[in-house]
């Protein structure tokens, strides 16, 4: 996968020159996706537009460390929130609309 060869990849071509993006940051606390951490870099940012769920995937995955996020391997790898909107200011902002629809069977 590209997360295994993203490390030596990027350290023959970029050194430590190189900016890492993660989307769906949400995800990288899986085991295979975790290895993207081993990238040499000078920044990071990681991008995510899934709510925060309840149940024990996230806490699983490293993503969440005693309910504190900066502790949380998202926390150390990736660093602090810089920017963060729950689905009611989404929606208060007219970022998110509720669109009608129309179920049709058969």
């Amino acid at each position: 996968s590209a997360a295994m060869k993203l490390p030596s990849i990027t350290e023959e071509k970029l050194g430590s020159k190189l900016l890492l993006v993660v989307d769906e940051c949400h995800r990288a606390g899986a085991s295979e996706m975790r290895k993207v951490f081993k990238v040499n870099r000078k920044y990071e940012l990681g991008l995510s537009a899934t709510p925060e769920r309840e149940d024990s995937e996230e806490e699983k995955n490293g993503i969440i460390f005693n309910g504190n996020y900066n502790d949380s391997l998202l926390g150390r790898e990736i660093g602090p929130l810089i920017y963060e909107m729950t689905l009611k200011q989404a929606f208060d902002v007219l970022f998110l609309r509720i669109i009608p629809h129309v179920y049709f069977a058969g």
